[in-house]
This record gives C-alpha cells, sequence and structure tokens, in this order.
C-alpha cells in the first residue's frame, strides 16, 4: 500500500533532514510498518523510489533489523530468545510447546492472525533465561504455565529486576566460583 498523503507528508520532512536521502531508510521503513503493520514488497519499491536506492538495499535493510517484519504477524507476537544463556534455560522447548499448543512452527502465524511465535537473537536479559518478548513487553524467566496465560489473551509481564543497589557487580559475579562454565552453578547463585 502506498504511504498515506499524511506519512508521504511525514517521510517528505524527515528526508529534508538528511544531507543524503537514503539516510532517511531506517524512518522510512519504520513508517511505512507503522502505517501497514509490516512492510509489503510494494512498500519497499515505494521506498527505493522515493530515495533513489534499489529496492535490494531497501529489502537488505529491512531483513537485518529484527524491528522489522516482512510478512503481517499476529495480534500478539511472541518473541523467544534462542542465544546462549536463554537456549541452556530452555526456551527453545518453551517456544515449540507453544507452537505446537497453537499448530505452527516456529515464524509462524496462525491462521485467524491472532499470534505469531518466532525465534530471536538476544533480548538482552541473560539473567532472566528464558526469556520472552510479548508485544515487545518483558517476560523473563518464561515458562509454560506464563506462555498459557499469554495465549489465554493475559498479559504477562515480568522484567528481570537487576542490579539490586548500586555497584553490585552482575557480568563477573561468579567468575571464581568453583564449576562457574555449568548451567546448575549459574543458576543457583
Amino acid at each position: 500500500m502506498p504511504f498515506t498523503a499524511e506519512n508521504r507528508k511525514t517521510l517528505d520532512a524527515t528526508i529534508a533532514k538528511y544531507p543524503v536521502r537514503r539516510s532517511a531508510l531506517l524512518p522510512a521503513l519504520r513508517l511505512a510498518q507503522e502505517q501497514d503493520g509490516y512492510i509489503s514488497p510494494e512498500a519497499i519499491a515505494e521506498i527505493a523510489e522515493i530515495l533513489g536506492v534499489s529496492t535490494a538495499q531497501v529489502h537488505d535493510t529491512a531483513s537485518f533489523y529484527t524491528m522489522f517484519n516482512l510478512k503481517p504477524e499476529g495480534k500478539t507476537v511472541i518473541e523467544v530468545c534462542t542465544t546462549i544463556s536463554c537456549a541452556l534455560g530452555g526456551s527453545e522447548g518453551l517456544m515449540k510447546r507453544t507452537c505446537k499448543k497453537l499448530g505452527i512452527n516456529p515464524g509462524e502465524t496462525t491462521a485467524d492472525g491472532k499470534f505469531t511465535v518466532k525465534p530471536v537473537e538476544c533480548l538482552a536479559a541473560c539473567g532472566g533465561a528464558p526469556a520472552v518478548q510479548v508485544n515487545g513487553e518483558w517476560l523473563e524467566n518464561a515458562t509454560d504455565k506464563d506462555m498459557d496465560r499469554v495465549l489465554a489473551g493475559e498479559t504477562v509481564y515480568r522484567p528481570f529486576e537487576w542490579p539490586k543497589s548500586p555497584g553490585e557487580p552482575v557480568l563477573f559475579k561468579n567468575v571464581w566460583t568453583p564449576g562457574s562454565q555449568s548451567i546448575e552453578v549459574y543458576k543457583k547463585n
């Protein structure tokens, strides 16, 4: 869908702030996604034409950033971190069980458009593994019961609370602890 007249005016004003038109690529993508809910091939072509770049450049940028969607997503988007801390904390199993309940595979959207479940790279919540975001809201130390509540339409929000005091060492807290490389010791501490 082409930009609405109002959004085109907004984009033109944004472009005017940059000495080089293509520098407005990220704001243009954000605007397209806000308008349509995702970035369609038509939006990619329109942005390329407006900014004077190739459609490949626009697509490459849109596909690089995880905050941009190249296909419609569900009303509730469940992003499950799959990097090392969360994987060790059980995120892949959590995602698979959630997808099984919905009858979809990771990365898919339910037929009714209600849910999308997708793996994502680091959510920067290693201390709260497994970490999940539901429509951008933190759900750390996520469990199957939490996911059941999300699927039932509840808002479940639980950020990992740290540091607890100024100057609390978090990153290197357990460096000299015997067995610190094991997940059991990590969880215990």
